[in-house]
Formats: C-alpha cells, structure tokens, sequence
C-alpha cells in the first residue's frame, strides 16, 4: 500500500521583455502553481491467524484457549487472543507491528498443560499470515519463505521457556542447543526446512504418549542436523 502526497507552492514568474518595468506596470506578471508528487510506502495493519487441533490439523479443539503471540522484533513484543468454537484465533497487529521479512514470531497455547501447542515461524513479508496452525503437544518448526530460507536455533532463543513456562523448549543462541520437554512432538512443517545449526535434544518420560520425545518430518521438509541429534521417542518422516 502507498501514500500519495501533493505538494503545492504558488510562484510568481517575471516576463522576460525589453522593458520589465512596462509589463509590471501593466499588470504582467506570470503567477504559476508549481505542485510535486510524492510517493511513499504506507504501513499496513498485519493480521494472523491458525487453528487449534488436538491431533495434526483434523481435529479442532473446540473449547476456547488463549493464544499469545510473541514477535522478535528489537523488543519482543507479546499479544494475546482466544481461539473459538471451531478451534481458529485470529490476531491483528496492527499498522505499528514492526513485522519484517526474517522476523521470528511465536505462537502458542497459554496456562493451559492438557493442549500445550507451539509453532515457530519467520515472516518473509508484511502481507497477512495465515495457517498458523497448532498441534497439541507439538513444537512445529516453520517459515513463510518457500524457498532459500530456513529456521534454526537463534531464530527460536528470542522467547522460549525462560519467558514463559507454558512454552515447552528452551533455544540458546549463546550454546547452539535446543532442548524440546517431555510429551512433546518436534515436527518440521510440510515443506519448510529446519537448520537447527547446533543440538537438538527431544526428551521423553511421559507414560502413554504418542508425541513424547519425538521428531517427525513432515511431507516436503527437510531437517539439516547441525549437530547430535537425541530422541527419547521416535523418529518418523
């Protein structure tokens, strides 16, 4: 979206003439309107959105639950909405969100253990971001980017664990480590790339659970292993 502005100066213009002074006295001068076009970017608001499901993207979690979005701007900034009857949230950011192409934004399910649900992503525009969705029990590595792009573990240490106990990971930038709690899946999305860039530790402990210290990569994705890689559950692709 662009700004559109017209500047306007009124100019007085003197006739050149043998005699200037005849035609001033005849009232000759020449006033002109000289006006100049500006073009510019006009931020925009930026709205996002997803599903809640229980399983992997077939069963909506019906029940309302508060989604909060961290984005990794300078200063993180922290947002929160509710999901509905169908399992969608929906969150606008407003025209000040600050959202470039790189920049990492958190989604996750809060004070609720029974659905705890994340998903990592980079934007690769300002434009509108949807299908974010989340998976309970699931720690969903993603990026908007098609192509030529990847997530890793700086791109998850702006907020983890350390910021808020409902979100089940922690990342360090400082060590290159992800650590991914017990009864949690990591899942690389459908055809996203993750690129941890140092170890990745998936724990486990949690009796009947089909996502504990799992890693699955999804259809089209790929998982570039930056290190050791330790699962106490599954690895299934």
């Amino acid at each position: 979206m662009y700004m559109y502005v017209v500047l306007c100066a009124w100019v007085r213009v003197v006739a050149l003439a043998t005699n200037p002074r005849a035609l001033r006295a005849r009232g000759l001068l020449l006033i002109s309107v000289l006006c100049f076009l500006f073009i510019a970017p006009q931020a925009h608001a930026l709205t996002i959105s997803g599903h809640l499901y229980s399983d992997e993207g077939a069963t909506a979690i019906t029940a309302g639950a508060t989604i909060t979005i961290a984005v990794g701007t300078t200063t993180p900034s922290i947002h929160t909405t509710t999901s509905d009857g169908s399992g969608l949230w929906i969150f606008d950011l407003g025209a000040s969100h600050e959202i470039v192409p790189s920049t990492p934004i958190l989604i996750y399910v809060d004070n609720d253990p029974a659905s705890q649900s994340v998903r990592i992503t980079k934007a690769s525009s300002t434009n509108d971001i949807p299908n974010l969705n989340l998976y309970r029990h699931h720690v969903i590595v993603a990026h908007e980017g098609t192509s030529g792009t990847s997530t890793t573990i700086a791109d998850m240490s702006f907020y983890d664990n350390d910021n808020d106990s409902d979100i089940p990971f922690t990342a360090s930038s400082t060590t290159n480590t992800l650590t991914v709690y017990a009864g949690t899946k990591l899942y690389v999305d459908q055809n996203k790339t993750f690129a941890p860039g140092g170890s990745v530790t998936v724990r486990g402990g949690i009796a009947a659970s089909s996502t504990d210290g799992s890693l699955h990569i999804a259809a089209g994705a790929t998982y570039i292993q930056g290190g050791a890689t330790t699962l106490a559950g599954n690895f299934t692709a």
